[in-house]
């Protein structure tokens, strides 16, 4: 006798391919996670705007040069294949949740159209992006010069468009007394590894078109608002990392709290840009640059806030307590940069 199939009777829906659900979305596959699941009727599913995840961790690799798009990225539709999950390709765009019936759950808008998608469980792990100002690019601007860091996939093909430019200027463009200038803003782990990563990458470009001096012609700035370097490390640390910069020719700005690009046009009619620093900023010096890599501290996104009906800090990120359960809605939780764990805060991703 052919024994019936167990009938589905609990939806956990993952949303988001960050870091802790490509873990669980592989543990589900494997014994003794998938029979549990099959036994208990549970159906998972996983909603993610992107099919390929990257690892950030590798991200100053890839702008070395040490790593290709391939490398750093993960198919969350073959994980999801692998492990009998189902996948829905689209970002969740709102959630709500049942509080009047008791037994909690809800639904999931996604910006594809689909009808909403039912959970009983939910697990949220979006990541963040780099807070940007409001404001931050000037009318006067022709060609988009600021990066932030995240999405990875927009940062990626930025940074390939940097590369183009240099490898496209006649041999000599830029020199010591004018060098190509690259300004990262953001002075934190993050922004360090990033800078040393483009002068690295940057540098070989230009000793591969034999250029006449081609470490004079790179100029790096970091630009940060505090006073000093890696403030979340001890001080072994940031002195061996401000003796790297030192020793790299990398140029910080301390105390310029960006706000933001403007444009000026020079006597000749070019168009420079220019750091725009707050007006509580203690550094009062035009910072110039021909691109800018933008690695400041980590904002939410705005449908958390705005589109669900979960607790979330002042700045956006939703509250959880230390199993990483919301602090205000029974069966949700939420993992990595998008969350803040009340009793126990973390720091977030350096990317």
């Amino acid at each position: 006798m052919i024994s019936s199939p167990t009938p589905l009777l609990s939806d956990l829906v993952l949303v988001g391919g960050g870091h802790a659900h490509v873990h669980a979305l592989k543990m589900f596959g494997m014994a003794p996670l998938k029979s549990i699941i099959e036994e208990n009727g549970i159906q998972i599913t996983l909603i993610s705007s992107t099919v390929l995840t990257p690892y950030s961790g590798m991200l100053p690799g890839i702008v070395a040069g040490h790593y290709t798009s391939e490398e750093i990225h993960l198919d969350l539709r073959k994980i999801c294949s692998f492990s009998g999950i189902r996948f829905i390709h689209a970002a969740a765009t709102g959630i709500t949740y049942d509080s009047v019936s008791g037994s909690g759950g809800g639904w999931i808008s996604c910006s594809d159209g689909r009808p909403d998608v039912r959970y009983d469980t939910l697990s949220i792990d979006i990541g963040s992006s780099p807070a940007i100002p409001a404001g931050l690019y000037n009318e006067i601007d022709e060609v988009e010069t600021v990066t932030p860091v995240k999405p990875i996939a927009t940062f990626s093909q930025r940074w390939i468009g940097i590369c183009d430019r240099l490898q496209k200027s006649p041999v000599d463009t830029y020199s010591p007394q004018k060098p190509f200038t690259l300004l990262v803003v953001g002075a934190g782990a993050g922004g360090i590894e990033l800078a040393l990563g483009a002068q690295y990458a940057m540098q070989n470009i230009l000793k591969e078109k034999s250029y006449s001096d081609p470490v004079g012609s790179i100029k790096i700035i970091l630009a940060t608002r505090g006073m000093i370097l890696l403030p979340s490390h001890n001080e072994s640390v940031r002195q061996i990392f401000a003796r790297i910069l030192m020793e790299r020719n990398i140029d910080v700005e301390y105390g310029a709290e960006a706000v933001g690009v403007i444009s000026e046009v020079d006597e000749h009619g070019i168009v420079k840009k220019i750091l725009k620093v707050s007006d509580n900023s203690c550094h009062r010096a035009k910072v110039y640059f021909d691109e800018c890599l933008w690695c400041t501290s980590a904002g939410a996104s705005s449908w958390l806030s705005d589109k669900t009906p979960f607790e979330t800090t002042h700045d956006g990120f939703i509250m959880v307590n230390d199993t990483y359960e919301s602090v205000s809605h029974k069966g949700v939780f939420s993992a990595g940069d998008c969350c803040h764990m009340v009793d126990n805060p973390r720091p977030k991703g350096k990317f």
